[in-house]
């Protein structure tokens, strides 16, 4: 039976509608550093952590699934390769570098260093006690970026038992240490001796590494800390340690000092640290209450982006309420100054969510953003999301707000998107693929341009030129309220005509089931305008026998394409790592011979997997040597199997 509510807690739940179910355009939340609170003392931080985890406050979200400062470079003008990157001078730390010279990678838990002419191992380095990830190269310095795991011991005169909630009726349990917390590790080797890497340098941070950026020396490090504040009261805020100053762990901050958003939305603190691979000026940290998700970076600031979703707690108000209020992913985002040292600059909140870090760019002082907006109005008989897709400018300085385009594709999502300069390109998909051209010029005064509905989706946008763009993505089959993705779909679209954008070339990959790293990982990717040269990884899955059906694993390694504006994308081969048997029940055991990155250095193309780099001439791709190193068969294969993440 329906419960029957008054007059009053209906025009209360009426009220809470109103506030909950909108966001207005032009009244997004702007909230400078100033205004934000810190905490009274450590104990209001554990209160915080516990109260949220009791009664709720709202659901973080976990993303699954840009010389102009918003695009790289269109083409590279040394004589090698570079990380591909989203601002052109902002390096982004990867598991392979090089220098024109030497070719730097990791290899399971050893640094591996390269002569590339002639290709020749110099020097395998066992990383004792961390788990490297990545690599930063500058000058005669490397920094490799990694975790590992830290003994917690009971600090003096600690009790050895307490309620592991003070506001909960639970038998006291003893603490069982010691406890094990995660840290990020970045340590940094003076490679002058290619051959006898040496260890000069070691920062300890609590927590798990969410992205990293370099400018110059300057390196910049966005790390998420989960504290066991249920367990380690006294030790709710993370530790750090630097070896240029000392061997001991301190705090990051005094929980004084630590600044969060009310309601508290994360029973976590998201930590900037920056310093110098090249003297030892002691690292610098800021420290808020949040989760890191997505990142971007200019050459001024660094945006952090944290998905939550608010709810209200109703159930104790109306207990047996059918309509409950409007809700809607919301994104904070959280900005830091980089000039003259890192400092909290403050925050500003948007409707709905980001993507990944192209979502997000700075360009001649503005700040734009696009979401994917998902809202339910929660109804007995109808709980059917709504999503539509936004762009809103803010003044990067001030924070204010300039404008905004919203309700573009309605119940699509965000696929891609890719800021460049005046314009901005967004791919959404359901069913079909509509590539949207936007002039974002004016930031108060954003316009739609025209639109491209072609099969398949963009997963990844890259600027060929000025007049197009590159487009790497999967084919797919309309069945009508859904869709079937295919095999890799690599496109050349002409932006020239911003009214008529059209699709030059495309090619498809392998069938259903086929993939490539570039969908999530843009680093995977190469391109050199100058070389006409394009290349990237791919798993290659064939015989399907039908579309709906997942084919077998045939192949995995490298695709290399010529590309150019007159002929499209032409296969000039490809190359792989390994031989691999035909109807193989799983790529898993062939993971430590994946390529995973390629880059050009003169006229040869160095394709790299975990366990080997291999040397092939330009552009016939003649094998012009090869060197193994590392520890074979020890690789898992992240996402092989060609399932995809959704169910269409």
């Amino acid at each position: 039976m329906r419960g029957t509510i008054t007059v009053g807690v209906i025009v209360a739940v009426a009220a809470l509608i109103v506030i909950i179910g909108a966001v207005s355009l032009t009244s997004l939340d702007v909230v400078s550093a100033d205004e934000l609170p810190t905490f009274s003392s450590c104990n209001a931080i554990v209160d915080s952590f516990q109260s949220r985890q009791s009664g709720y406050k709202g659901v973080g979200i976990a993303n699954d699934l840009a010389i102009a400062e918003s695009a790289a470079p269109l083409a590279a003008g040394d004589s090698y390769s570079q990380t591909n990157v989203q601002v052109a001078g902002i390096d982004e730390a990867d598991i392979v570098k090089t220098d024109g010279s030497f070719i730097y990678t990791l290899s399971g838990t050893y640094l591996v260093i390269a002569d590339a002419d002639p290709l020749t191992v110099l020097s395998e380095s066992k990383l004792e006690l961390i788990y490297p990830e990545q690599l930063f190269i500058e000058g005669n310095r490397l920094l490799v970026l990694g975790m590992k795991t830290r003994e917690i011991e009971p600090l003096p005169g600690e009790p050895i038992a307490k309620p592991l909630l003070d506001d909960m009726d639970v038998i006291s349990e003893p603490r069982y240490y010691p406890y094990t917390i995660s840290e990020l590790v970045a340590q940094i080797y003076d490679i002058t001796d290619k051959a006898n890497p040496t260890l000069v340098r070691e920062i300890d941070l609590e927590g798990s590494l969410t992205a990293a950026r370099k400018i110059g020396s300057d390196i910049y490090l966005v790390s998420t800390s989960y504290p066991l504040y249920y367990a380690l009261e006294e030790r709710i805020v993370p530790e750090f340690r630097d070896t240029a100053v000392s061997e001991d762990y301190d705090i990051v901050a005094p929980c004084s000092e630590i600044r969060y958003l009310p309601p508290v939305q994360a029973n976590s603190f998201i930590t900037v640290s920056s310093f110098s691979m090249t003297d030892e000026t002691p690292v610098e940290t800021q420290t808020i209450v949040g989760t890191a998700e997505s990142v971007y970076m200019s050459y001024n600031k660094l945006y952090v982006a944290q998905s939550y979703w608010p709810q209200p707690t109703l159930g104790a108000l109306v207990p047996n309420i059918d309509v409950l209020p409007n809700s809607e992913t919301m994104t904070n985002v959280y900005v830091f100054s980089i000039a003259g040292g890192i400092s909290y600059d403050g925050l500003l909140t948007v409707p709905g969510r980001v993507l990944n870090q192209f979502s997000m760019d700075e360009y001649n002082n503005v700040f734009r953003i696009a979401t994917t907006r998902q809202s339910n109005m929660r109804n007995v008989d109808v709980r059917e999301p709504q999503q539509t897709n936004g762009i809103y400018i803010f003044d990067a300085t001030t924070r204010t707000q300039l404008g905004a385009l919203d309700g573009l594709a309605p119940t699509e999502q965000i696929y891609s998107v890719r800021f460049l300069g005046d314009r901005a390109y967004m791919v959404t998909f359901k069913t079909i693929d509509p590539l949207f051209v936007f002039d974002v010029a004016d930031p108060a005064n954003p316009k739609l341009l025209g639109q491209l509905k072609i099969p398949g989706y963009s997963g990844y946008l890259h600027p060929y030129d000025e007049t197009h763009l590159i487009g790497v993505g999967k084919e797919a089959i309309d069945k009508g309220n859904f869709a079937l993705f295919q095999g890799v779909k690599l496109a050349l679209f002409d932006v020239g005509d911003v009214a008529n954008p059209k699709e030059l070339s495309s090619i498809e990959i392998g069938e259903r089931g086929t993939s490539t790293p570039v969908l999530y990982d843009h680093k995977a990717f190469l391109f050199d305008k100058e070389k006409n040269l394009l290349a990237l990884p791919i798993e290659l899955y064939e015989n399907a026998g039908g579309p709906s059906g997942y084919g077998e694993f045939t192949y995995q390694g490298l695709y290399v394409y010529r590309l150019t504006l007159e002929n499209g994308f032409e296969l000039l081969g490809t190359i792989s790592h390994s031989d691999f048997v035909k109807g193989a029940l799983s790529p898993w055991e062939h993971a430590d011979r994946f390529v995973e990155r390629s880059i050009s250095i003169g006229n040869v193309l160095y394709s790299i997997s975990p366990t080997m780099i291999k040397a092939n001439q330009l552009f016939e791709l003649e094998e012009a040597g090869g060197i193994s190193f590392g520890e074979p068969n020890s690789y898992p294969c992240l996402g092989c199997g060609g399932i995809e993440p959704a169910f269409i």
